[in-house]
């Protein structure tokens, strides 16, 4: 199984390549603010693509599937030093060469994608989702 890395070194040969690198690392971002045991839910090969002026671009929408803690995940790496079962956010950072970002965008992504993860009880609350099925999903976050 390749790791998001590597398919995100292949896909620069494909699609339009800087948009597309820091969507990928964007997504990544989303998906480390799960519990560390599911990052699987990027589900890279699950991305929508768009062809717009002959170039293939990630579409806005992609599948992200919060799983509660103890439920069982298989898991693609991020990369050869990514641990499924201890995710590091580090590892997003280090790697931003990977996505054409520098460190300061890199964090910066990260950083929004944090707070948008970390107010998923509210956007729950005011999508009228049930006070128990938030309890219900609160170990898939980390927050």
């Amino acid at each position: 199984m390749i790791t998001v890395e590597e398919w995100a070194l292949v896909r620069r040969l494909h699609v339009n390549e800087g948009m597309s690198q820091r969507e990928i690392a964007k997504r990544l971002g989303i998906a480390r603010n799960y519990d560390p045991r599911d990052v699987s839910e990027i589900r890279v090969f699950n991305h929508g693509f768009l062809r717009i002026d002959g170039v293939w671009r990630l579409s806005p929408n992609f599948d992200v599937n919060p799983t509660r803690a103890g439920s069982r995940v298989r898991s693609r790496r991020i990369n050869d030093r990514d641990d499924a079962s201890n995710r590091d956010v580090c590892l997003l950072i280090e790697d931003r060469d990977t996505y054409r970002l520098t460190k300061h965008a890199a964090a910066e992504g990260l950083s929004r994608v944090t707070s948008a993860v970390g107010t998923w009880r509210e956007t729950a609350q005011k999508h009228k989702i049930g006070t128990a099925e938030i309890k219900h999903m609160t170990s898939a976050f980390r927050r």
